[in-house]
């Protein structure tokens, strides 16, 4: 998930940006003055005024660009909602987002406080100073809220590893690694998965469409690193981020293979169902035997509970028809 941002600065790295831009500024400002019409205080006066303004106003622009660049937390799905507090804490951010607010209006207090006092005088060397008092005080202001900004960064480079995934009825697939769960997905979708990054996992999920009438209306989503190995040894963040799936998925195909070359026995890929099966009771598991065409010993079938048997490369081939695929799917011409 891209956030309309890039990289949140720290309170020193906007400082240093800031105050450098109010000088030119300033210069741009006062030479579109006529200084015969202004008297020498009133143009520093001017001056100093414009500064504080500016600096307040910029800092207020940064700020604000950075609150309005996340999403509405309380308008998204509850699958990014799960993800988000999983991975970065819902409360915490909200909670330097106000830091922030806090901040701008902290700022502006202060800038109308100290032009106040330089309406008052009439000595150019005290409007100096109240002017620098004023980028002390606001500076210091900024500086307080460094540990929410750098917070924020680490929450943007969090989002971009969100999957951009569609609200719609969605399959997710699960099983060993190896089983054929990538060719199931290209026979569904009849075309390469994209590949999406997700929290925790640096081999991300595949995800493909299948389209009607040049319409998406059918979400196929393959989880490396997720659904695949036993889950009792996942921490709580990864377990909340799986977790997070039960939210997208209409329905859960579970992926076994149970020829010789697998490489994970049978009581192996039972077992990793039956977990599947507990952390997602309430939505609908459907057992998969792909590589039908392999299974030169049809007794261990037997020893399956209900399931189905394809074969996902003879489908991609064209040997096979996928017409047994599409009723499982729901999406029959």
């Amino acid at each position: 998930m891209q956030l309309p941002i890039g990289k949140i600065n720290s309170s020193k790295e906007m400082l240093d940006f800031i105050l450098p831009s109010i000088e030119k500024e300033i210069r741009q400002k006062i030479q579109k003055l006529k200084k015969s019409q202004m008297e020498y205080l009133k143009r520093i006066r001017e001056s100093e005024k414009t500064r504080m303004l500016f600096f307040s106003k910029k800092v207020s622009e940064e700020l604000k660009q950075i609150t309005k660049s996340f999403p509405n937390i309380d308008k998204l799905s509850p699958f990014y909602k799960e993800l988000v507090d999983a991975n970065i804490g819902i409360t915490d951010l909200k909670k330097s987002w106000s830091r922030l607010n806090w901040a701008m209006t902290k700022i502006e207090e202060l800038r109308k406080k100290f032009l106040k006092e330089l309406n008052k005088t009439n000595k150019s060397t005290e409007m100096n100073k109240i002017r620098k008092a004023f980028y002390g005080r606001a500076a210091s202001i900024l500086k307080s809220i460094d540990k929410e900004l750098r917070f924020l960064e680490s929450a943007r480079k969090k989002f971009r590893s969100f999957p951009s995934v569609k609200q719609i009825k969605t399959i997710v697939l699960a099983g060993y690694p190896n089983v054929g769960k990538t060719s199931l997905l290209k026979a569904i979708t009849g075309s390469e998965p994209e590949i999406n990054s997700y929290p925790f996992t640096t081999k991300g999920i595949k995800v493909g469409f299948v389209r009607k009438n040049k319409k998406r209306v059918l979400q196929i989503i393959d989880t490396p690193g997720m659904l695949d190995r036993p889950l009792k040894k996942r921490n709580k963040i990864e377990m909340q981020s799986i977790l997070a799936l039960k939210h997208l998925a209409e329905k859960i195909f579970f992926v076994m293979d149970v020829t010789p070359s697998c490489g994970y026995t049978l009581d192996e890929q039972l077992n990793l169902y039956e977990e599947v099966k507990k952390l997602f009771k309430e939505k609908e598991i459907l057992l998969i035997v792909n590589k039908s065409d392999l299974i030169s010993n049809k007794v261990v079938l037997k020893k399956l509970p209900k399931h189905v048997l394809i074969s996902a490369s003879n489908m991609l081939s064209g040997k096979t028809s996928k017409e047994k695929l599409n009723k499982l799917l729901g999406i029959e011409n």
